[in-house]
């Protein structure tokens, strides 16, 4: 099992197993994987999958080729249990774990670009706009929006807007608290020292 990758992940995220990782798992030749994965499909118990041409490192390291079914997406899931289920019922719980790892994986994975993609974009906002960024500081300190419009020489109309896109952003909380009027220096003082 060393030499293969058992969880795939195609290039649009789809979760797949091919019939060469699934002969792996259950340590069963190929060829009789095929032959079982024929069997359902013509007693019409699963769907055909896709074949595709692959290669890889055998047992010593050679490059071998061969054409494997490819099982994607909840129905690949589903035919890929079915198929491990008649060619060895005591492997079936792994091929379910292997899918939810695999699962797990593109779960992490979508997550962690979409945090990435999201704190680039406010990052580049906050650069390109420098007006953002102060009102960020000052609607922190507490500060009414009037006084934010005179600091930034904006219309109060467009200081509410932008303060509406810093929240869908998540770059400022829906509700801002009250800070007496000590905070409210300091956070003033350190805006002056930013700018």
């Amino acid at each position: 099992m060393n030499n293969l990758n058992i969880a795939t992940v195609s290039i649009n995220n789809v979760q797949s197993m091919s019939s060469l990782q699934i002969a792996e798992l259950v340590d069963a030749r190929h060829d009789s994987v095929k032959r079982t994965i024929e069997r359902l499909i013509n007693q019409e118990v699963i769907t055909l999958p896709p074949m595709v041409k692959t290669s890889f490192k055998d047992k010593i390291n050679k490059t071998q080729h061969a054409k494997v079914y490819v099982f994607s997406g909840e129905q690949g899931k589903l035919d890929s249990i079915t198929v491990v289920a008649q060619l060895c019922p005591q492997f079936t719980a792994s091929i379910v774990k292997r899918w939810q790892e695999l699962e797990k994986v593109v779960s992490t994975d979508n997550y962690q670009a979409s945090q990435l993609q999201n704190q680039a974009l406010k990052q580049e906002l906050l650069k390109q706009n420098p007006d953002y960024h102060t009102l960020t500081v000052m609607y922190e300190a507490g500060l009414p929006n009037g006084q934010m419009a005179g600091a930034v020489n904006l219309s109060p109309s467009t200081v509410e807007k932008r303060l509406r896109t810093l929240r869908k952003l998540g770059i400022i909380a829906q509700e801002r608290g009250k800070l007496d009027a000590k905070s409210t220096v300091l956070a003033t003082s350190q805006l002056c020292l930013e700018v």
